[in-house]
């Protein structure tokens, strides 16, 4: 789930270029805002309240609840403020940033707060 929400978050800088060829995307068939209000938004919230659920029924620790929190809460404030247009180098950073802080932070609750 979060990867496909950061490839949606992707694919919103190519979308002009998809617009023009044609390609049936999730952002040309719905639109920036819909994407980004139907889409990102809500699954990004549903995945963190699954998580926490989820950490609930299995005891997860405090500090382990807090890490793996982390990337789902910037996974939302990322989405929000991807509301205007940003440079290629903002999605490069920003997106695939997310997917470094997911990797390290999974790593931090699993190796030292088990």
């Amino acid at each position: 789930m979060f990867i496909a929400l950061l490839c949606i978050m992707f694919d919103i800088k190519d979308y002009p270029a998809d617009y023009l060829n044609r390609l049936r995307t999730f952002v040309v068939n719905l639109g920036l805002r819909k994407t980004i209000y139907g889409i990102l938004i809500p699954v990004s919230g549903a995945g963190l309240c699954c998580f926490l659920l989820y950490a609930a029924v299995h005891d997860f620790s405090e500090t382990k609840i807090f890490l793996n929190s982390i990337p789902l809460v910037l996974l939302f404030v990322v989405a929000i403020a991807l509301r205007r247009r940003r440079s290629i180098l903002y999605y490069l950073v920003v997106v695939d940033g997310l997917m470094m802080i997911k990797a390290i932070c999974g790593i931090l609750a699993i190796g030292w707060f088990s």
